[in-house]
Parts: structure tokens; sequence; C-alpha cells
């Protein structure tokens, strides 16, 4: 997506020039603070003339531009919208059926299985809009999220309810840490501190976590410990244990994208390898094709760890139309991928 006109090329001028025009010695690099908030006033007051236009070319332009997104990729987008709906109307059904007697019998993994399922289908829902948008980045972000959540759901899946409570009950480690951190930063960002009588409910909450469990719970990935035989597991070594370890290096792939390291400033998904001169700093219709598959994926794995609580016929005809959608996604996904990849060869573009 290039920027055709800039509408603030001529006020950044202007800027300038007022700059030079307040500073009475003729110094533009050395200017008072005086000067300074003066030419501020007047930017604030140009620019604010000057955004409605300016935004309404941004909002036509987007728009433009979701349409060039939805004439390519839209038949393997509407795929894996239904793919999603799909999930989350057997989520629903399974929720409804069997929440009375997982609740009656206290059932930890159906609790768990329930949650994680949920929250892969509102993560899947917002990799949607970014897909749509043409923000191949940001959805591939979101996936890594979905991946974390099928992991966790397979090995909590395959290890019962000791592990299912404590993943739960670790909630406790986590909300202690980020309530330490909270109570050390607040009155820095200008937010009420916490009482010292609700700390201490954290801090024995945290402590009776750690006794009922072991030391080692204390950890980030603590809740996994005893099933591993590792005193401290990383999430790598869960996702061993449930062998999607092969989806490590896409894993790591879109780790660089969240993070701030010098690899994410000169790689981005979103160029295509004929215009890595280029720097990136909006949506783009090329690279759509990967977190679209791997979201169809990560969400087939977590909806087949729930419903493998309680298997029926009715499930097993789900889970198999969820496979044969995922084929159709990647079918309309190699399509889509060959006449974006088509347009960088033409001599023009």
């Amino acid at each position: 997506m290039r920027i055709e006109s800039r509408f603030l090329a001529d006020l950044l001028k202007s800027l300038e020039e007022n700059i030079i025009g307040l500073d009475t010695d003729g110094h533009p690099d050395e200017v008072s603070q005086e000067t300074i908030n003066k030419a501020t006033v007047a930017f604030l007051e140009k620019l604010e003339a000057t955004a409605p236009r300016r935004l309404r070319k941004e909002r036509k332009d987007r728009k433009q531009f979701e349409r060039h997104v939805q004439k390519i990729w839209g038949r393997a987008f509407d795929l894996l919208e239904t793919f999603r709906v799909l999930a989350l109307e057997i989520g629903a059904d399974f929720n409804e059926q069997h929440r009375p007697t997982a609740s009656r019998d206290r059932d930890s993994v159906f609790e768990v299985l329930t949650r994680l399922h949920a929250r892969a289908c509102q993560v899947s829902s917002e990799v949607l809009v970014l897909l749509k948008s043409g923000y191949a980045t940001g959805a591939h972000a979101r996936w890594r999220t979905l991946h974390e959540i099928a992991v966790v759901a397979q090995f909590v899946c395959e290890n019962g309810p000791d592990v299912a409570e404590r993943y739960l009950d670790h909630a406790a480690i986590t909300y202690r840490k980020a309530m330490r951190s909270y109570q050390k930063n607040c009155k820095t960002l200008g937010l009420e501190p916490i009482s010292e009588v609700v700390l201490e409910e954290i801090e024995a909450a945290r402590n009776a976590a750690i006794e009922r469990h072991g030391p080692d719970f204390k950890y980030d990935y603590g809740w996994a410990a005893k099933a591993l035989s590792n005193t401290r597991p990383t999430f790598a070594d869960i996702e061993n244990a449930v062998s999607l370890e092969r989806l490590r290096y896409v894993f790591t792939e879109a780790n660089i994208a969240v993070h701030a390291g010098s690899l994410a400033v000169q790689l981005n998904p979103g160029l295509h390898p004929s215009k890595e001169d280029l720097i990136l700093a909006g949506p783009s219709s090329y690279g759509l094709a990967d977190p679209t598959h791997d979201t169809a994926t990560s969400l087939y794995q977590i909806t087949v760890a729930m419903l493998r609580l309680r298997p029926t016929p009715k499930y097993s005809v789900v889970l198999e139309a969820m496979e044969r959608l995922i084929q159709m996604i990647n079918f309309e996904l190699h399509a889509a991928h060959a006449v974006e990849d088509s347009t960088y060869a033409r001599p023009d573009d």
C-alpha cells in the first residue's frame, strides 16, 4: 500500500518556516522553549483543521485496499471464518451439554479445556480481522497465542485432573508476580497502591499454592513440573511432550515480529522478497497464507483436545468436516498466493 499523497507535507514545511519566523536570532536549531511552545500551538491548530480531510482519504484508501485483499484472499478467508464459526458453535454445544455433569463432578479438565477453547475462538476472530486488513505480521503474532493454547490444551488433556488443577492453581503465582510489579510502579504511573491487607492475601494464596504443589510450583511453568519430572520446565518442554515441537520454527518466527529485535526491523512477512529494500509501515496483501493456515490448524488441535473428553459420533463428524475444511483452505491459499506472487513479476509493479 503506497502513500500517494502526503497531506501533512505542507504542514510540516510551514512548521519549519514558523519556527524560523518566531526565532528572533535566526538559529532554528537553537530555539527557546517559548518559541517551541508557540510553534506547537500553531502546529496543533493547523493539524486539527487538516485532519478531517486527511482521515477521510485514509479511510477511503483503507476500504479500497481491503476490497483488493478480499478479491485475492477472500475465498480462503471465508472458509477460515466458516471454520471458526463451526469451532465456536460446537464448543458452545459441548459446553451446554456437558457442563452440568462436569460441574457436579468438579471436572477440572473440562473446566480448563472449555475455557481454553473459548479463548482460542476469540483469538481466531482477532486473527481474521488482521488478515482481512492486510496485517500478516500481526495475524501471525496473534496465532502465536493460539499455538500456546493448543500446546497447553493437549498437555492438560493427556495428563488429566492433577495437571488441570495445578494449571488452575498456578493463577495465584502469576497474579502475585503481576501485583508485585504493579505495586512497585503504581505511583510512577499515577495509580493507587494496593492495600497491605490485599497484598497479604495475595501472598498467602501464592504460598498456599506452593505448599500444596511443591517448591517447583513457583516458576513460570511450575504447574507442569511434576508431569514432566522437570524442576523448572519451559514452554518448549511442554511443546515437546505433546509432539508439537515441529512448529517451534514457525513459533519462533512469529516471536520475532512481537519483539523489538533487529531481525524484526529487517525482515517482514508482508514484503515480497523483491521488495525487501522497502520499509513497510502499514498493511500489505502479501504473506497472508501462513497465518491463515496456522490459525486453522491450531484451532483444530484445540477443538480435538476438548472433544476428546466426551467422544460421540456427532463430534467425530464435526472433526472430520474440520479436517476437510483445512484442506479446502489450503487449496485456496495456494491459488491466492500464486495470484499475489505473480503481480510482483510485472515490471511496472
